[in-house]
């Protein structure tokens, strides 16, 4: 039996995503600002992020679910907010110390992929 190649690398657009200036947490929401059946154009895995975004969603929740690196999905995602394909709120923690219902929320999300 052949060994399965995987055929498709993860590359992002040169020059980094627009949206540096808001980056993405673990428990940062995100939704999708079109239907999934607009994404048909798009490259597989943006279509795959607008599909799982299409009720808010945190950033973690969608690296596991595409059994990605969280760093590699902020990024696809930054691409996809400069785009106007996604909606980012960003975490409503970063002034104040970790909510620790939030990071139950979270570890509840990962635990149930």
């Amino acid at each position: 039996m052949a060994e399965e190649r995987r055929t498709r690398l993860h590359a992002l657009v040169p020059g980094g995503s627009a949206n540096a200036d808001q980056p993405m947490a673990l428990d940062s929401l995100v939704s999708a600002r079109i239907p999934v059946a607009q994404a048909t154009g798009l490259p597989q895995e943006w279509q795959q992020a607008v599909g799982l975004c299409q009720t808010p969603v945190w950033v973690a929740e969608i690296a596991g679910r595409m059994g990605l690196p969280v760093s590699t999905v902020a990024a696809l995602l930054g691409e996809l907010v400069a785009r106007d394909l996604v909606h980012h709120q960003p975490s409503t923690t970063k002034a104040r110390t970790p909510d620790v219902h939030i990071l139950q929320r979270v570890k509840r999300g990962l635990m149930a992929i």
